[in-house]
């Protein structure tokens, strides 16, 4: 079986009218679980009993304790822990709303399946299981506050191989989307490429964007965008495999690679011994990688200042394999929608060295997001849907609380892109560019919730084709929608997209840009304009760049 799920349908808790938190606190759980069933005492130590925030912040206090001679001198950056001013400690009743759980080499026998489900459900007595799905020897759950579940809604999942061929399911990822307090959020879990080499880092890159574009959840199964353009915040967790590169590494000849690769360990352990933390990351493949924009555009990761992670022996604390350099495998990654930058606070993220089944050594991550919010009608409330209930749709929602006739126009003009990717074997491209918003319920125009972008219903420029280079001169489109305030227009997005059309088949998605609608109306007065030019991504990479006048009026 390529895959199975155990899920509920939430489409009913839609929340409207119920007001949000100030934060939603989640908590991000990766481990890979080395073929090895996992004692209770293990699993403990990884996955907090009943959600407890102080638990993990005790755990996070602690590991600051141990770095404090080294983090003396530091300065923090917005995507790292904070060092400096140690939150008060809390509530020893409060705990994390949503709690995801990614797993690699997630299976050992008959019976492993419900013998995982029977110790998380007994270690989050007062969460419900949203979701929980496996693809071969990868799982994902996603837990929720029990008094919280009915308000979740939009939950899909999909998975994609990257194993032998794209069919071995050894290899691969799975994501999930779910709806709370208005607020999109996924999360990917992964397994990808092992072993050092340049071959195998750059199979890592490519399975990451295999992975975005093949698991394609929600709306980004008809609009054909991946999950991290169309959620307001997404996590990447997992065994991602990215390894320690000392500098030296790259000039080393073939006739001394094995001898190499000993002084290659034995240098990393010393690094670790003396808790080089800064230097050890700075060697760090992933943090190439995302410096160099070869995989995962637009994500951020906390710096590591904790020990690798991989490979250990399977004991408490850190005792590392010889025949291994250790690693920084095992990783927790972010990213927010435009605008949605200094909406995430990162808490706590730290790995769990009492975890003893594993080669690896778990990783969590602690993080406060920012409801997104859209508009409610104030003066109605929602109701679970059922055959006598008087429920708002999402559609009502949007359609309700006009300013009369008043409407917005947003034009795009001296429209042109550059550096497009090769779409057709005649190493051409045909693009045209739509403009999407999203929630589609904000655009009035008929038949607007039509699947697929062929249905003509967005604005849409002309086909030029075979041309990567495109100009559409005095061409300009325009969208119209209703006069919305900042408020009502929090969270929501405006997406400039390039298409490449296909004769024969389904048109294809070149890449996006994501327009923050609260950002791009909050400050209209009557009409203004600027000049936009930005890079199309998709999938993680970059994919040219594309560039216009925005005009805006009312």
């Amino acid at each position: 079986m390529m895959g199975m799920s155990t899920r509920e349908h939430f489409s009913s808790g839609i929340d409207y009218g119920i007001e949000p938190p100030e934060d939603i606190k989640v908590l991000v759980c990766t481990a890979n679980m080395g073929n090895a069933e996992p004692t209770f005492e293990s699993l403990k130590e990884w996955i907090p009993f009943n959600g407890s925030i102080r638990n993990v912040m005790d755990a996070q206090n602690e590991l600051d304790d141990d770095n404090a001679p080294a983090v003396a001198a530091k300065t923090a950056t917005p995507s790292s822990v904070k060092q400096e001013e140690r939150p008060a400690s809390p509530n020893p009743t409060s705990s994390y709303d949503v709690i995801a759980i990614g797993m690699q080499e997630a299976t050992w026998g008959n019976g492993d399946t419900k013998m995982l489900s029977q110790m998380l459900t007994k270690q989050l007595p007062s969460y419900k299981e949203v979701l929980n799905f496996q693809r071969g020897q990868m799982r994902l759950y996603v837990f929720v506050k029990s008094e919280l579940s009915r308000l979740v809604y939009g939950v899909d999942i999909n998975a994609e191989n990257t194993g032998i061929g794209g069919v071995m399911w050894n290899k691969g990822g799975i994501i999930a989307t779910l709806t709370l307090f208005r607020t999109r959020i996924s999360f990917l879990t992964a397994h990808l490429q092992a072993h050092e080499g340049h071959d195998n880092y750059d199979r890592r890159n490519s399975s990451l964007k295999e992975i975005l574009n093949g698991a394609k959840v929600g709306e980004g199964r008809s609009y054909k965008y991946d999950a991290s353009v169309l959620s307001h915040y997404m996590f990447v967790m997992g065994d991602l495999n990215y390894r320690t590169v000392l500098p030296h590494d790259i000039c080393m000849s073939t006739e001394d690679k094995e001898k190499h690769h000993e002084e290659h360990v034995r240098r990393t352990i010393e690094m670790v011994e003396e808790k080089k933390w800064d230097e050890l990351y700075s060697c760090d493949e992933l943090c190439m990688a995302l410096a160099n924009k070869e995989c995962l555009i637009g994500f951020q990761t906390p710096p590591c200042n904790f020990n690798p992670t991989f490979k250990m022996e399977r004991t408490e604390g850190y005792v590392y394999k010889d025949q291994r350099t250790p690693s920084y495998t095992d990783r927790i990654l972010w990213k927010t929608a435009k605008g949605f930058e200094d909406n995430i606070e990162t808490v706590a993220y730290h790995p769990c060295p009492r975890f003893i089944t594993s080669d690896h050594k778990p990783i969590r991550g602690a993080f406060n997001l920012k409801p997104a919010m859209v508009y409610v009608n104030p003066r109605r409330s929602f109701k679970a849907s059922s055959k006598n209930s008087s429920a708002m749709s999402r559609r009502d929602v949007f359609r309700r609380g006009k300013f009369g006739k008043s409407s917005v126009t947003i034009r795009l003009s001296d429209m042109k892109a550059q550096d497009l990717p090769a779409m057709d074997p005649n190493g051409k491209a045909d693009p045209y560019v739509l403009l999407i918003l999203n929630p589609k319920e904000l655009y009035e125009k008929p038949r607007a919730t039509a699947r697929g972008f062929f249905k003509k219903v967005w604005p849409r420029s002309k086909t030029i084709n075979f041309n990567r280079n495109p100009d559409w001169g005095e061409e300009a489109l325009e969208l119209v929608m209703d006069k919305k305030t900042p408020e009502e227009l929090y969270g929501a997005m405006l997406l400039i997209t390039v298409i490449d059309f296909d004769l024969a088949s389904e048109d294809d998605l070149i890449g996006t840009i994501q327009i923050n609608l609260a950002e791009l109306l909050g400050p209209v007065v009557k009409k203004h304009s600027f000049h936009l030019k930005e890079t199309l991504v998709k999938n993680g990479k970059e994919r040219g760049t594309f560039e216009c006048t925005l005009s805006i009026s009312m």
